[in-house]
């Protein structure tokens, strides 16, 4: 998680899983791709925890 959002606030170009896994130093952007795909956002619970 904590590369994806880092990846979202740099200053990268395009913000497709390839760029924001290049940007965080991983080889391919499976992992990023398995969290945007695999994870169940709430909103309202994650504003909540902040």
């Amino acid at each position: 998680m904590r590369d994806h959002v880092r990846g979202l606030l740099a200053p990268v170009a395009r913000k497709s899983s390839w760029q924001l896994a290049e940007q965080a130093g991983h080889h391919t952007p499976d992992g990023l791709q398995h969290l945007r795909a695999g994870t169940r956002w709430e909103p309202d619970r994650i504003r909540d925890d902040l």
